[in-house]
């Protein structure tokens, strides 16, 4: 019940505190502070994370959604 990962410039962790079959919320997550030099795209990923509300999986595809079931983050599986 842990989440972790890469925004593409910082490391980031926290719990997930729920998840059913399309549900996922997660607690306040936390992240090492690297200043890289184009900090664009981590903060906009790092604004979508927190917004998710539920998920789905399609396709070999884990999307990521708000609570109006808005695409927030799409992940596509890779070997």
């Amino acid at each position: 019940m842990k989440i972790m990962g890469t925004d593409g410039c910082n490391n980031f962790f926290g719990p997930v505190k729920n998840i059913d079959d399309s549900d996922l919320t997660f607690g306040p997550l936390g992240s090492t502070m690297k200043m890289c030099y184009d900090m664009d795209i981590p903060n906009k990923f790092n604004v979508a994370i927190n917004k998710v509300s539920k998920f789905k999986i399609e396709n070999l595809k884990l999307y990521f959604c708000d609570d109006a079931g808005a695409e927030l983050l799409r992940f596509r599986k890779v070997d």
